[in-house]
């Protein structure tokens, strides 16, 4: 398998969609000839004019030694096809492709591509090297990821996505010539990329360029069913060699969907890929409270003034073109009280108010991705929050991803409090609780102001498998004269505050120079605070371009080797703080190392 690339990547979306965090593992027992399999064909009518969708597919793999295959083939539909992938009999090292190419005869269509019936993961026994190190049990042939003895293939099996001009196969090689690529997170997986296309996902017609404010344009109609006019999706993927024998006997089956609907009389597309919709007019709490458990609710393009509280297990929430959740300065726009949410494409805003979402105290396996959360506070006597996972109560959180958000224009005058601005905040009061398997990725953190403190993330519950990886800290000013009160000030892209650390890494993170305090201490990218135990902590790949890169204030040596500290030479070791009411003028001087800190090897030119 080979590939022609032009990489087009920003840190945020090209398109939004697509995105999360994934693992590893390994499979057997559906057969190496068996990785793609023809569904039927599902019919549907249109409201005007003729429209036919026929797709393409091309799959190749290679397994080494054991040999390398491919096929080609078309699905026929009249508005909807689904091409169902099966996969077995991997081992670490192995690769393939499958690729999606699309028609649409003869008119131009909104094409949605998403999954209606999840992903299914097969243990398919275990033999005794998995037995040793799955303890999730050994189902029979067969058995499905519903309970104890499911496999963990998809969570091994990384994806990269890509839109490509054309695809050619040559014996058995796939070639995809990639005019760009989607947001494809380190780590991203066959699992996370199901659980994406849960709500659907909208092709974008132009496989050169994205659209304009990232809105897809319609999928140019075909002269005939061999004619490819718009983009073909590419999807590689490969099995890690560090993947252990837990997958040994383990098999996968997903199937894409995918669904044309006439351009011509839709300008605003709604996900066909939903159990509600939500329109204006409506209530999307009225629509949460019928929901049941695994339902998909689709929102329009509307603005909804109102609090939604999500307590029902396993709901996803798809916001499409700008669906805004305005809390009016009250509550919580949105409030996750339930296991397995996932939010995702909304305008979250709360001007005068103190919270964008809420995650209660205790709650798992939340999801908050492709959304802009914006215009909170200033509230005053209290602090401000972009995202608030189980503040002031006790209890943990598993399994949380955060990604591809946007957390901007969050205001603080304090009124001599010392309350605070937080992008995202882990706080449970006086008993912190654990988070573990959290992943925090790809959001852009901006233009925050307050009277005392701008904070990027805050942690202040004790960590077990934690990432902050490939986020932007920018524009954060901490500036007195924006209000009432006249007490030092502070910034950090990064505060630690809690006790203890396990497997906790910050990587490949860019905190910018323009994170100011100016009327207190040096700004800070990263703040690990007093009596916070170092040794889980690694900071690595980071462009720390802020005065002090990395202030440690905790218990021991923190591991911050190969950073970039705004300057070749490496690290500046000076101390001190800034007390006069000047704004920092040292943006070009290397950053402030402080602390017990293992700074070497660094980088000598930035991560970006």
């Amino acid at each position: 398998m080979t590939k022609e690339t032009r990489h087009n990547l920003s840190r945020r979306n090209v398109l939004a969609g697509l995105g999360t965090i994934g693992i590893a593992s390994a499979g057997a027992g559906l057969g190496t000839t068996a990785f793609f399999n023809d569904a039927e064909s599902v019919e549907a009518s249109f409201e005007a004019g003729r429209l036919d969708l026929v797709v393409e597919y091309f799959t190749a793999f290679d397994q080494g030694s054991a040999g390398t295959g491919s096929d080609q083939g078309v699905v026929n539909g009249t508005q909807e096809a689904e091409y169902t992938y099966a996969l077995a009999d991997v081992k670490p090292g192995d690769s393939g492709v499958v690729a999606l190419c699309p028609r649409v005869v003869t008119n131009d269509a909104w094409l949605w591509i998403g999954n209606n019936d999840g992903l299914v993961d097969y243990e398919n026994g275990q033999n005794e090297p998995e037995e040793d190190v799955d303890s999730t049990g050994g189902g029979s042939i067969g058995t499905a990821n519903t309970g104890a003895g499911f496999g963990e293939l998809s969570e091994a099996i990384e994806v990269t996505v890509s839109y490509a001009e054309s695809v050619s196969r040559s014996g058995d090689t796939v070639t995809c010539e990639t005019t760009r690529e989607l947001n494809n997170p380190e780590g991203y997986t066959l699992a996370d990329l199901a659980k994406d296309l849960t709500g659907g996902f909208l092709l974008d017609g132009d496989q050169d360029e994205p659209s304009p404010d990232d809105d897809p344009t319609p999928y140019p109609g075909s002269e005939n069913e061999t004619i490819q006019q718009g983009p073909c999706l590419c999807i590689e993927w490969v099995l890690p060699t560090t993947v252990g024998n837990e997958i040994q006997s383990d098999g996968v089956e997903f199937t894409f969907s995918l669904v044309a609907e006439q351009a011509r009389h839709n300008d605003a597309p709604v996900t066909p890929f939903v159990d509600a919709f939500v329109g204006a007019g409506g209530s999307i709490q009225a629509a949460v409270d019928a929901a049941s458990p695994g339902d998909v609710i689709g929102v329009a393009a509307e603005t909804f003034t109102e609090q939604v509280t999500v307590s029902v297990a396993d709901l996803t929430l798809i916001g499409r073109g700008g669906a805004t959740i305005d809390g009016n300065g009250g509550s919580a726009p949105v409030t996750i009280a339930a296991d397995g949410v996932r939010l995702d494409g909304f305008e979250i805003t709360n001007p005068g108010g103190l919270i964008g979402i809420a995650v209660d105290p205790g709650v798992n396996g939340v999801t908050i991705c492709n959304n802009r959360i914006f215009d909170i506070g200033p509230t005053g006597s209290l602090g401000v929050t972009g995202i608030a996972f189980g503040t002031e109560a006790t209890g943990g959180h598993d399994d949380v991803v955060v990604f591809n958000n946007i957390i901007e224009t969050l205001r603080q005058e304090d009124d001599g409090s010392f309350a605070t601005v937080n992008g995202i905040l882990f706080n449970t009061g006086n008993s912190p609780g654990t988070i573990t398997n959290v992943s925090i990725r790809s959001n852009v953190f901006r233009d925050f102001e307050s009277t005392t403190a701008p904070l990027g993330i805050v942690v202040q519950q004790d960590t077990d498998g934690v990432t902050i990886a490939d986020n932007e800290f920018r524009d954060f000013l901490a500036d007195n004269s924006l209000g009432a009160g006249s007490f030092d000030t502070f910034a950090q892209g990064l505060n630690v505050g809690n006790s203890a650390n396990t497997d906790f890494l910050v990587s490949g993170n860019v905190f910018g120079a323009d994170i100011l305090s100016t009327d207190g201490f040096y700004p800070e990218a990263v703040k690990i605070q007093p009596n916070v135990d170092v040794s889980g902590i690694q900071i690595t790949g980071n462009d720390l371009l802020t005065a002090f890169g990395l202030t440690n204030a905790g218990s021991g040596t923190v591991n911050a080797e190969t950073n970039y500290w705004n300057d070749p030479a490496g690290p500046n070791t000076t101390t001190g703080q800034l007390n006069d009411g000047t704004v920092d003028s040292r943006p070009t001087a290397a950053s402030v190392s402080l602390g017990l800190v293992d700074s070497d090897p660094f980088l000598s030119s930035s991560v970006q």
